[in-house]
């Protein structure tokens, strides 16, 4: 593409960090797009219970394919 999807994602990283967030995490099918924007493999059990609450209601949670990095700010 032309390079709007890492521009958004650097934007919101941008925002995380003006509120003081220190660490984002997103559960994605495509590692690579957002491995080229420094985020780092983590497992599912590190994330917060909120997400681990949202995955425990989807169809797809004894197969789930999405995979769990995370950006320390």
């Amino acid at each position: 593409g032309k390079g709007l999807g890492a521009e958004l994602v650097a934007f919101l990283l941008w925002k995380a960090r003006e509120l003081g967030i220190t660490r984002t995490i997103v559960l994605t099918r495509v590692p690579e797009f957002f491995g080229k924007l420094n985020f780092r493999l983590t497992v599912k059990e590190k994330l917060p219970e909120k997400v681990m609450k949202d995955c425990e209601i989807c169809p797809k949670k004894h197969a789930c394919d999405e995979i769990a990095l995370e950006y320390l700010l």
